[in-house]
């Protein structure tokens, strides 16, 4: 995973952590599933997908701080 992955990965474990709700959250190395970025159209990473009742319905690769993952993930 490299480094702004992994930094990516630290602040979405933050907001998981410190909201109390924890939504179904999935992490994935796309050097190992290359078909899946290819489906969501993942243009690079870091990248976080919202899905809805099984369906894609967000993308974003704005993962530079806690506040914009959590807006991110409990917008509606």
């Amino acid at each position: 995973m490299c480094g702004s992955c992994q930094i990516a990965s630290r602040l979405v474990d933050v907001v998981l952590e410190a909201d109390g709700i924890h939504p179904d959250v999935a992490k994935v190395d796309l050097n190992y599933v290359p078909d899946i970025a290819q489906h969501l159209e993942i243009t690079s990473v870091p990248a976080l997908v919202k899905f809805k009742s099984g369906q894609p319905v967000d993308l974003s690769y704005k993962l530079h701080d806690a506040t914009t993952i959590y807006e991110f993930l409990y917008s509606e």
